[in-house]
């Protein structure tokens, strides 16, 4: 009886044994989704800063051409007078060599 009691008390002991030994495997595997866990969430904070800075350049990009469409239109103003300045010098010229001859 003794010897029987012995060996349930070691089988016990490896059950104990071997029940600690998934706990810790258990803890350990815990451990590590929540590290992983931590890293996804920091992933996607820096995924979500990215998209918040390639959002504001566009909107930069978006002025600036804004701007550089509205100095093209002022520089095509600008032209369009300075080219009807000319042709009205040019009839000036015309105009005053006109009169002199007939002078």
């Amino acid at each position: 009886l003794q010897r029987e009691e012995d060996r349930l008390q070691r089988e016990e002991d490896r059950l104990q044994r071997e029940e600690d030994r998934l706990q810790e495997e258990k803890n350990r595997l815990q451990r590590e989704e929540d590290r992983f866990q931590r890293e996804e969430d920091r992933l996607q904070r820096e995924e979500d800063r990215l998209q918040r800075e390639k959002d504001r350049l566009q909107r930069e990009e978006d002025r600036l051409q804004r701007e550089e469409d509205r100095l093209q239109e002022e520089k095509n103003r600008l032209q369009e007078e300075k080219n009807r300045l000319q042709e009205l010098l040019q009839l000036y010229i015309t105009l005053t060599i006109s009169d002199q001859r007939s002078d």
